[in-house]
């Protein structure tokens, strides 16, 4: 099992890069491609929780919408 204290730089590093990319208008389909060919384990592990969070995102943001209503037409 690998140490935490030796990932988490790597880590953060990874999540400072991603959230550039994001904000650069990187979507989750262009992280999946990413994923899809990431040889490093601890990259692709990255890349699969940045993508899962951004669906998180997208389901808590489509809920929200769900939950206003609109009148009936009657």
């Amino acid at each position: 099992m690998t140490d935490t204290r030796e990932i988490e730089p790597i880590l953060s590093e990874l999540r400072a890069a991603l959230e550039e990319k994001v904000k650069s208008g990187e979507t989750w389909i262009e992280l999946c491609e990413r994923a899809a060919v990431e040889q490093d384990p601890k990259k692709l592990l990255q890349l699969v929780s940045e993508i899962n969070r951004l669906f998180e995102a997208r389901e808590k943001r489509l809920a929200g919408k769900s939950e206003i209503r609109l009148p009936e037409n009657q």
